[in-house]
């Protein structure tokens, strides 16, 4: 599994070279159990730029809902959930809300 040190750090990084053109905005970075990160990116209107998944243990990446579907959702009892589809596997937990405004 690849070792992240300044989460902050790194996910600059991925959305400067996944989106090179994405300049002014804010990404909202959720833990989907342990394995997979999602990014959301998000323009100043708050309009969605754009979605990346990262799978943190076999560190691959996909982008704009090619080779992955993914659902967050909040819960009765205040919990965020997500529902991930990566291939042919099905996941589904209690998702983190790492950074809910990370500006870029």
């Amino acid at each position: 599994m690849k070792k992240i040190g300044d989460l902050q750090l790194f996910v600059k990084d991925v959305v400067s070279k996944e989106y090179p053109s994405f300049k002014k905005g804010y990404v909202t970075v959720y833990q989907l159990g342990k394995d997979h990160l999602l990014l959301e990116l998000f323009d100043r209107d708050e309009n969605k730029a754009g979605e990346i998944i990262l799978n943190l243990k076999a560190e691959k990446l996909y982008k704009d809902g090619r080779g992955y579907s993914v659902r967050i959702e909040g819960t009765p009892k205040g919990m965020v959930r997500y529902y991930l589809q990566e291939g042919n596997k099905k996941l589904e937990g209690k998702a983190e809300g790492l950074y809910p405004c990370l500006t870029l």
